[in-house]
């Protein structure tokens, strides 16, 4: 009669599982990261505006739209929150599992391409014509990625210590960039340029030191995880190539 539960080889088979799922969610994390920019449209800066979907654009779609017209409220869901919605399983706790990205661009394409869901058969063509061009769509998976990563982010859920690195690091230059604007704003209203001086170089020195402590934990952790993206980036590019001419032949 057995008297427990206990199965050696299904906990080592678990174990493996979760092991492989972690380094793919590393190697997930770092190609997402790997066209890193402060700013989204910094990505997409290659974009053909005459025949190519924007970065902006992009966004609009990817969040969710609220306003107020006649004394009503419209809302439109974002292609994340609908994402979220149907792919719940993609999720542990809230955070979003990376090695999911083809299944996410799977889920984009299909939206961005759907003459009802932008509103038109124009803006479904022309986010189809931009799909097609390699360029675009390699900087399209990793603003789309990105968006994700810094929900992670904020919910301590990203498992590369070089991805977390670079975006903290995004974070705070962004941050600093921000700060560097309003000090501009005041010195300019009050004509004092020795206090926008003082208060720049205090912030170029902080953000200085910051990003130099940062850069060294980031090359620590680099070696390994490096390792793994060359290992799994050959699945990820196959398996994003397959999507996206699977779904733009149709």
């Amino acid at each position: 009669m057995q008297i427990t539960q206990f199965n050696p080889k299904e906990i080592a088979l678990k174990k493996a599982q979760e092991e492989y799922l972690r380094k793919m969610n590393i190697a997930a994390e770092l190609l997402i990261t790997r066209e890193l920019s402060i700013y989204y449209s910094d990505i997409m800066q290659e974009v053909d505006k005459d025949t190519q979907a924007s970065c902006r654009s992009i966004l609009s779609w990817l969040n969710d739209y609220s306003s107020s017209r006649d004394g009503k409220k419209i809302y439109r869901a974002g292609i994340i929150s609908l994402y979220k919605e149907t792919h719940k399983d993609h999720f542990i706790n809230g955070v979003w599992q990376a090695y999911n990205l083809p299944e996410l661009i799977d889920f984009t394409i299909k939206k961005l391409t759907d003459k009802n869901f932008v509103g038109s058969k124009s803006k479904a063509a022309l986010f189809k014509t931009s799909f097609l061009d390699e360029t675009w769509f390699r900087q399209a998976v990793s603003v789309i990625g990105l968006k994700m990563l810094e929900d992670n982010e904020n919910l301590n859920g990203l498992t590369s210590n070089t991805a977390k690195e670079l975006i903290f690091i995004r974070k705070v230059i962004k941050m600093s960039y921000e700060k560097t604007g309003q000090i501009i704003g005041r010195s300019t209203k009050n004509h004092n340029a020795e206090y926008m001086r003082e208060e720049l170089k205090e912030i170029t020195t902080q953000t200085y030191k910051f990003v130099q402590q940062h850069l060294k934990n980031f090359i620590l952790a680099n070696t390994e995880e490096i390792a793994l993206l060359k290992e799994f980036e050959g699945e990820y590019f196959k398996a994003l190539k397959d999507t996206r001419m699977i779904l733009l032949s149709a």
